[in-house]
């Protein structure tokens, strides 16, 4: 259930609150992260539930890792920099 609100928070964040720089380009790592994830899910429904769900928590945190990478990179250096600018 964490990776689709990390993608509406990801999503309607920008609206709110604006980054200082802009939306991370697409890289590799992020998209090996969506294919294991969406691999262990798979798998996990083959799988006894003994594997299956290890397997469906590493998709999980690899997911969310990618999340919060992204979400840093866009976010990070407003923080640093003390109040975050508000879209009004």
């Amino acid at each position: 259930m964490l990776p689709p609100l990390l993608r509406y928070a990801y999503v309607l964040l920008p609206i709110l609150v604006a980054p200082l720089r802009s939306a991370p380009a697409r890289t590799r790592i992020g998209r090996f992260a969506y294919v294991f994830m969406m691999t262990s899910f798979v798998v996990a429904l083959l799988v006894p539930a003994s594997w299956g769900v290890p397997m469906t928590l590493a998709g999980t945190a690899i997911v969310t890792l990618s999340f919060l990478g992204s979400f840093w990179q866009s976010y990070a250096p407003v923080w640093s920099r003390g109040t975050p600018r508000l879209r009004g």
